[in-house]
C-alpha cells in the first residue's frame, strides 16, 4: 500500500507514534531494524546519523527504486530524504599509488586499462615519484573497477618487478597485476614493486609474514605442525630452505628435513608460484 500520509498532514502525536515503522503490503504497520539500515556507514549518506525512518509517501522521487525512502536525522541537527536511485550518487575516491616494496621510496609508473570514473577520466595515469598525489579517479559506490600495473620497472641500477597491490595500511588486496576491484569505500591502492630476484614469505591468504605462531613439544616430541607459502620474483638459480635447531620441514608432511640440511624448489617452480612449507618443532630431550 502506499497510501501513508505525507509528513506534514500528519499530527505531532501521530508522528512520534509512527516514525520508526511503516506501513506494508499487508496494511500492518513494521517496526523498522536500524542496525540492519546502518550496517556500515561509512562513504554513504547514513554517516552521521542519529535515527532513520522509512517512509513510504503517496508518490516517490521519478528514480527511486524502492517505493520507499528514508528520513535521515543527523547529529548536525539536519534532516535528509535518502533513498535509493536507479543510479548509486554515493561517490568514492580511488588513489593510485606505486612505491618500492618495505620501503618509503615511491616510483613513477603508468597504470593502463583504468576504467572509466564519473568525470570521465582517462583511462591511464602515470602515479608520482612522490608520496604526496597519485592517480586519482571516482566512482559510484558498487563500480566494478579495473587498473593494470605494469609487469616491471627500474629504480636506479635495479631492475623491478610488480609484487602485489595494497592499501595504505600495507593490506593485501591482489596479487595479480590486473587489479579487479568492486568499489564499497574511499581509499588508497599501491602497487608495490620488490628489487630481483626476490623471495617471498607469505601466508595462505596471500599476507607477507615474516613468523609463525609459537610452538609447543613435549621432549623428544613434535609439536602440531603449521605452514607457511615460499615462491620467488625473477629468481636466477633454486630455492633452498634450510629449518633452524630442533625443527623440520617438509614438502609433504611424509619426508621431513632436519636442521642442517634444506629441501629444494626448482628455480621455475619458484618463480611460477608459491609452494607450501610445512613446519614442525621437536621437544629437547
Amino acid at each position: 500500500m502506499n497510501n501513508v500520509a505525507p509528513v506534514h498532514l500528519i499530527h505531532d502525536n501521530q508522528a512520534e507514534e509512527i516514525r520508526n515503522a511503516y506501513l506494508n503490503e499487508s496494511g500492518t504497520w513494521k517496526d523498522i531494524n536500524i542496525h540492519e539500515v546502518m550496517l556500515d556507514l561509512s562513504a554513504t549518506y547514513f554517516a552521521g546519523a542519529i535515527k532513520i525512518c522509512e517512509w513510504k509517501p503517496t508518490h516517490v522521487p521519478s528514480d527511486c527504486v524502492d517505493d520507499f525512502v528514508y528520513v535521515v536525522f543527523y547529529a548536525d541537527e539536519t534532516v535528509k530524504m535518502v533513498y535509493r536511485g536507479t543510479v548509486s550518487d554515493t561517490v568514492c575516491s580511488i588513489l593510485m599509488k606505486a612505491r618500492i616494496y618495505a620501503t618509503t621510496t615511491y616510483k613513477a609508473v603508468t597504470i593502463t586499462g583504468i576504467t572509466v570514473d564519473v568525470d570521465g577520466a582517462p583511462t591511464s595515469g602515470t602515479t608520482p615519484a612522490t608520496a604526496a598525489g597519485g592517480v586519482s579517479r571516482r566512482y559510484y559506490l558498487g563500480t566494478d573497477m579495473l587498473a593494470t600495473a605494469p609487469a616491471a620497472s627500474t629504480h636506479e641500477a635495479y631492475t623491478l618487478a610488480f609484487y602485489r597491490w595494497c592499501d595504505i595500511a600495507g593490506t593485501l588486496v591482489s596479487t595479480n597485476r590486473a587489479l579487479s576491484l568492486t568499489i564499497a569505500e574511499t581509499k588508497t591502492l599501491i602497487a608495490e614493486y620488490v628489487i630481483t630476484p626476490f623471495i617471498r614469505l607469505e601466508n595462505s591468504a596471500g599476507a607477507v609474514i615474516s613468523s609463525l605462531s609459537a610452538f609447543y613439544a613435549l621432549a623428544e616430541e613434535s609439536s602440531d605442525v603449521q605452514s607457511y607459502f615460499a615462491g620467488g620474483i625473477g629468481l636466477d638459480a633454486d630455492l633452498l630452505i634450510y629449518p633452524p635447531e630442533n625443527f623440520e620441514i617438509s614438502l609433504d608432511e611424509t619426508t621431513w628435513v632436519a636442521y642442517g640440511s634444506a629441501v629444494t624448489i626448482a628455480m621455475a617452480d619458484a618463480n611460477a608460484g608459491m609452494t607450501e612449507i610445512f613446519v614442525r618443532f621437536i621437544g629437547e630431550a
